[in-house]
């Protein structure tokens, strides 16, 4: 029993976050107010992002089961390449984030390996 409402909390908080992410995509300026976000303060809400990052990555290393490295990756890879088409829709630079897009394949690709 305990399971099932661990599992029901992940998707309820999961169901919270995409409320998050269609809303920052279909009215930001709204979904920046609504999570109270502030924009002089992104620089430091990115830099806990990625310290949250390297804490899943360690995490997933620490585990040690292939399955979460893998999914865990490949959601760092769509994110990387989303960030990506952002940038290149603009005329910015995008070259970094494909690239660490990319550099993710090779943890999915041992992972992989390791899986099948």
């Amino acid at each position: 029993m305990l399971a099932v409402l661990m599992q029901a909390a992940s998707v309820i908080g999961g169901l919270v976050t995409l409320t998050l992410a269609v809303g920052f995509a279909c009215n930001p300026q709204g979904a920046m107010e609504k999570a109270t976000h502030r924009p002089e303060k992104l620089p430091m809400v990115m830099a806990g992002r990625y310290m949250a990052f390297t804490a899943l990555a360690f995490g997933a290393a620490l585990y040690g089961d292939p399955v979460p490295i893998l999914y865990l990756f490949a959601v760092f890879s769509a994110v990387s390449f989303f960030d990506a088409w952002i940038y290149a829709r603009e005329g910015q630079p995008w070259g970094p984030h494909a690239a660490a897009g990319a550099a993710c394949f090779v943890t999915i690709a041992l992972a992989a390996a390791l899986i099948l």
